[in-house]
């Protein structure tokens, strides 16, 4: 326990020293000329001083649970369930006799040591958190110096336990002699009460746990709507086949490491199963869990669970390992939504009723209004609206046969005032407000003259004031999108894609239309368009890659209105240039073809403060005339 204290505690110089000389042999090695048994040690020790350092946001060291493993006596449970228990004291033990022939094998045997700490502690404890902070700086290290990570489709994995009943590493020394002191002791209580009265520490023993484990082997049926959606994430978090010992979906377990800048900068909304998990649990931050899930209907979780599978289809290659295991997460999790949803109805959701308007009725009102007509002037002994100054109403129109129009414009004042006794003229015919009144060139001036007396000779009349018109300003243009242009001697040969091939099939077995889209020679994007025979109903497509691909890592996707196509040809690693054919059926209307590819640009070629990938697309707009 010693060890846990001082790795808790503040390193002392002398650690520092063994750090840095540690990290000068590092440097000393040059891993892309191979891997030796001493390279691997080198940096093996040099990744346990780092993790060693690795402390959270109040400066506790994260590294104390695994410097050393727990006492057998009173662990027993902990060893029967963990068949190979692992800490930082048998790795660097292993890593002084030379055991691991490069990084990969040192990578899967701290996988395993971390997978033995989630699998026994609860996810809200401080050793589950110890755990994933532990992945996150070995992940970090290893995808910088690990040479197998030059292979995109590398993929680290946990090493695999042993068979039922065999031992998985031979006892260290210091095991065999904790075991040994032990063994002396004839109760476990009388040495725990002797440690107290001494003021000795006792020896730490582990709670049991078993995380993703609570709705095991049970049904959905009887389950409630938050029940439900935790029992899917468990089950693919718990997922497992005889051929495979362990998390089937591990890859998706948790997020890509933040070293791949391109993931993120080509994944709007990153999902996995425990970010799916903290959601449905309703967790926030580093806050406890509420047990109240965030997504509070069956559409919404399924939209989340979602981004799982697209985002590995957007993301890797077609016939990619983990494009094919993203198939199976989908196929896996929808038969468990569809279970689901078969037993555990949604809760019903408030609604929310919206008031437009003054929705009261108003009482119907007697009052009655004259309506001044000319010069005459008047106002009913009846109606309760008091007299107010008259203005100079509009004189109806003539039209051009010499005959009055029976309609006549209302005061501002009168039309806002509801009329509801009948009127001894025609029908009147309020103008809407804001709306500018016409006046005829033939009108009679105003007079108590009745409204359909015959027309005298044309003379002006008044004009009604015009309301001011509201200013408007006019929204500024969208800016345009930047070009991506080529760096700075690059031309058409260095193009990220050779050309692109497109053959749309007719079905009444007419000749088909061929097209052909070749790079720019300045700019990494290109669009085309073409007019296809209404009996077009299907499309093939051809991407040819550079040779100059052979060397970098990429990622290549098409995508036909928006969803990804699955490519026909067989997917060959070692081939990583070539033709590329995709097929789809079109569609009358418009069709939107396109196809990006993603590549890092080799180091000697960065510029400084540049970009460290370049991305080239190609559009096609296939118009499918109609019928």
């Amino acid at each position: 326990m010693e060890s846990k204290r001082k790795a808790n505690g503040a390193a002392s110089p002398d650690y520092d020293d063994r750090a840095a000389k540690r990290r000068k042999v590092v440097e000393s090695y040059d891993l892309s000329k191979g891997e030796t048994q001493e390279s691997t040690t080198a940096y093996g020790l040099s990744l346990l001083d780092q993790i060693r350092r690795t402390s959270d946001k109040s400066g506790r060291r994260v590294a104390g649970y695994f410097e050393t493993l727990p006492p057998r006596q009173g662990n027993e449970e902990y060893y029967a369930r963990t068949r190979m228990p692992i800490s930082f004291e048998t790795i660097e033990e292993k890593l002084q006799n030379g055991d691991f022939q490069n990084l990969s094998e040192l990578e899967s045997y701290l996988k395993r040591m971390i997978t033995n700490a989630k699998e026994w502690f609860h996810k809200s404890s401080s050793e589950f958190d110890d755990a994933e902070r532990v992945r996150k700086a070995v992940s970090n290290y290893m995808t910088k110096n690990n040479p197998a990570y030059q292979n995109r489709n590398y993929q680290a994995v946990a090493t695999p336990l042993p068979e039922d009943g065999a031992m998985s590493t031979t006892p260290l020394k210091s095991e065999l002699a904790v075991a040994k002191t032990e063994g002396a002791a004839d109760d476990v209580e009388d040495d725990a009460d002797d440690g107290e009265e001494n003021g000795t520490e006792t020896p730490r023993k582990l709670p049991p746990a078993k995380p993703d484990h609570q709705y095991e082997d049970v049904p959905y049926k009887g389950l409630n709507f938050q029940q439900a959606q935790e029992k899917i994430v468990e089950e693919g978090l718990r997922h497992s086949t005889e051929d495979y010992d362990g998390p089937y979906f591990e890859p998706f377990i948790n997020l890509p490491p933040r070293s791949l800048k391109d993931y993120y900068s080509m994944i709007k909304e990153p999902m996995c199963l425990k970010k799916l998990q903290k959601l449905v649990r309703g967790v926030q931050g580093r806050n406890d869990v509420t047990g109240v899930t965030e997504l509070k209907s069956w559409a919404q979780f399924e939209e989340k669970a979602k981004l799982l599978w697209t985002n590995a289809y957007y993301y890797n290659e077609d016939g990619s390992d983990i494009f094919v295991l993203a198939q199976e997460l989908e196929t896996f999790l929808k038969k468990e939504i569809k279970e689901a949803k078969a037993h555990a109805s949604e809760p019903s959701q408030p609604k929310i009723k919206l008031k437009v308007g003054n929705q009261q009725s108003e009482p119907p009102s007697n009052r009655k209004i004259t309506l001044n007509v000319g010069n005459s002037r008047g106002v009913s002994t009846d109606s309760p609206v008091p007299n107010a100054t008259a203005s100079p109403a509009p004189v109806p129109e003539v039209n051009g046969t010499g005959q009055v129009q029976p309609s006549l414009a209302v005061p501002e004042k009168t039309r806002s005032v509801s009329v509801a006794a009948p009127s001894p003229s025609p029908s009147v015919a309020p103008t809407s407000k804001g709306e500018e009144t016409r006046v005829s060139p033939s009108v009679r001036p105003p007079s108590a003259t009745p409204a359909y007396a015959t027309p005298g000779p044309p003379r002006p009349g008044p004009h009604p004031p015009v309301p001011a018109q509201p200013q408007f300003q006019p929204l500024p243009a969208p800016p345009m999108e930047q070009k991506r242009l080529r760096l700075p001697g690059k031309g058409q040969a260095d193009a990220l894609i050779s050309q692109m091939r497109l053959l749309f099939h007719r079905s009444s077995g007419g000749e088909p239309t061929a097209t052909t889209v070749m790079p720019d020679r300045k700019e990494m994007q290109q669009s085309a368009t073409v007019n296809l025979p209404a009996d077009s109903n299907r499309m093939t497509m051809t991407i040819t890659l550079p040779e100059l691909l052979q060397e970098r890592h990429y990622s290549l996707w098409a995508m036909f209105d928006r969803h990804n196509l699955k490519c026909s040809t067989p997917y060959d690693p070692q081939q990583a240039y070539g033709d590329r054919v995709f097929e789809a059926m079109l569609h009358q209307g418009l069709n939107v073809i396109e196809v990006h590819l993603i590549a890092a640009i080799p180091k000697h070629e960065r510029l400084p403060g540049g970009p460290d990938t370049e991305l080239e697309i190609f559009t096609v707009y296939a118009n499918v005339m109609r019928n």
